[in-house]
């Protein structure tokens, strides 16, 4: 019998309180993020998507990837072995995986309100991928990562966005950020379908 979504969700932030305490600590810090000692509830609100960006390995730990969306607006840090919850409106929008000499990935979401979502962020041959980049993948029932999400969760830092970084200009550390977001765009829209759905997390994937 399948487990009922919201349960599932509530295993998901327990297994991470129990376990993320004792987790590798990260080497590499980000100045708009924190790391918080006691991880906290990710659960959404009422009129606002939740969004769990995960990177639960440790390829490339000095590398920081910057998740934005398509208006460049600033969604948070992503560091080895971490994740961080972000809320954003519903409705349609692209993120953006951004890493130094790294390639620019990009996926579609559609998020509906009172729900989370979870997204994969790999580096390099992780997942198979190039070993130049910094992919995006919708962490969802039909991926085959999905029964390892709450293995993650608590073998990861969860990070927080830091209070005075609300409104940053996250992308000045990537001049060339324009090109990388168009050129991500077009390589988003020409994938072929199994790509094209791996990067998808539609308004029933979340939880």
């Amino acid at each position: 019998m399948p487990i009922p979504r919201r349960p599932l969700l509530t295993a998901f932030a327990l297994g991470a309180a129990l376990f993320a305490l004792g987790s590798v600590g990260c080497e590499v810090k980000s100045p708009y993020m924190i790391v918080l000692e006691k991880p906290k509830s990710f659960a959404a609100t009422k009129d606002m998507a939740t969004v769990v960006f995960l990177r639960p390995y440790d390829t490339d730990p000095r590398e920081i990837v910057t998740i934005v969306d398509e208006q460049r607006t600033f969604i948070g840090d992503s560091l080895a072995q971490t994740y961080f919850a972000a809320r954003v409106p519903p409705g349609g929008r692209n993120f953006y995986a951004l890493a130094q000499g790294k390639g620019t990935d990009a996926m579609r979401v559609d998020l509906a309100p009172g729900k989370v979502y979870f997204v994969y962020i790999s580096l390099g041959s992780e997942r198979g991928g190039e070993g130049q980049a910094a992919s995006l993948f919708a962490l969802t029932p039909r991926s085959r990562e999905w029964g390892m999400v709450s293995t993650w969760l608590a073998k990861s830092k969860q990070l927080e966005i830091a209070p005075a970084s609300g409104t940053i200009e996250g992308t000045s550390r990537y001049p060339d950020v324009e090109q990388r977001i168009t050129q991500a765009t077009v390589t988003l829209r020409n994938y072929p379908a199994p790509e094209s759905d791996i990067r998808m997390l539609r308004p029933d994937d979340g939880l």
